[in-house]
């Protein structure tokens, strides 16, 4: 595809961006670093060096988004992440942003978009500098815990987690948004919170890509009132063979206590 201006339609614009995004991916899948920095705007050439990743076994655009000037759009990604341990892919989520410049489209790392995570973690701490000093029984809503740790799980199996939460609002509350790990599903079956009641946030988290420590921030948002509240899941993850060999509590050997949800 030849190269593409302003007065080229979205289509023939997002056609020619998907096209460079392939070609690029290709290149640092080759790990031919030089041309993977063909690329790359020109600016950021300099200080960035493509890096070929062996788990990487293909990449596809999901969206692409051009923003207000039409010189630059966000290009979403679903790169599939082979995990070694489980045999199998992942599809992990990851955003661009590239450049129009001289008829062309270059990937530009030193300008990426905002993450929905970051977006949401930006505003988080915001919030909690607004409530420094404040009473936390007074806040909006209030979790019975913001930790989850379910200790040692058998590698494979769905572990379930529940945060339990209660409305202290005067506003009836809709769970509007969960941001999770790709490795997690949100089951929360009730999203609407009547003023003073309870309610709770489900979700599952397949273990099978996963061995030892796992570690993670998810964030659920609440409206009308666009509260964003960050909760935290850990725990470790071994193999029925680990298992059977060491226990990772006791540091004993033998089968630890562990969750075997099916």
């Amino acid at each position: 595809m030849g190269s593409t201006s302003l007065a080229d339609g979205p289509s023939e614009a997002t056609a020619s961006i998907k096209e460079r995004v392939t070609q690029y991916f290709a290149a640092v899948q080759s790990n031919d670093i030089g041309k993977a920095k063909e690329f790359v705007l020109e600016k950021s050439r300099q200080s960035f060096f493509p890096q070929f990743d062996p788990k990487l076994t293909g990449v596809r655009v999901a969206e692409v988004q051009l923003e207000k000037d039409k010189t630059s759009a966000v290009v979403k990604l679903l790169c599939q992440v082979m995990i070694p341990s489980a045999m199998q892919t992942v599809d992990v989520p990851q955003l661009q942003r590239w450049k129009l410049a001289a008829g062309n489209w270059y990937f530009d790392p030193a300008d990426p978009p905002p993450s929905e995570a970051s977006i949401m973690k930006k505003y988080y701490f915001e919030k909690l500098k607004e409530k420094a000093g404040k009473d936390p029984s007074q806040w909006d809503v209030r979790f019975e815990k913001e930790v989850q740790d379910f200790g040692v799980a058998v590698k494979g199996t769905v572990v379930t987690l529940k945060f339990p939460f209660t409305n202290q609002s005067k506003h009836e509350l809709k769970v509007e948004a969960v941001l999770l790990h790709q490795l997690m599903k949100d089951l929360t079956s009730t999203r609407t919170v009547p003023p003073g009641k309870k309610g709770e946030i489900v979700i599952t988290l397949d273990t099978a890509p996963l061995y030892r420590e796992f570690d993670h921030d998810i964030f659920v948002q609440f409206e009308p009132i666009q509260e964003r509240v960050k909760l935290k899941v850990k725990g470790r993850v071994f193999t029925a063979k680990d298992l059977e060999a060491y226990n990772p509590i006791t540091g004993e050997s033998g089968k630890a206590k562990v969750k075997q949800e099916p």
